[in-house]
């Protein structure tokens, strides 16, 4: 069976589509289910589980943002989930 998401690192909340996927199909990562709540083109990600408001978004093993309301698993995040995250920067960075 060919695979049609990747998920980059262990700690991610979120995985790549690999290949165009339609809103309603069912994609099993890691064993666990989740209905796709959207279309999600080739080469963008998705949120794998539920998050509440201020919980953290792991993309490639690093915190990108903190998500702002509820987003449920399934849900297409990198395009959509930016207006719901707060970027998240460490206030020790330095150019």
């Amino acid at each position: 069976m060919k695979n049609n998401t990747l998920k980059i690192n262990e700690a991610d909340n979120v995985v790549v589509a690999l290949q165009d996927l339609s809103r309603q199909t069912i994609i099993v990562v890691g064993g666990i289910s989740i209905l796709l709540t959207e279309d999600i083109p080739a080469k963008h990600k998705f949120f794998i589980s539920n998050m509440q408001a201020g919980e953290e978004v792991i993309m490639y093993g690093v915190l990108v943002c903190k998500v702002q309301h509820a987003v449920m698993a399934g849900y297409r995040a990198g395009h959509t989930h930016r207006q719901s995250c707060l970027p998240y920067y460490q206030d020790s960075y330095q150019f």
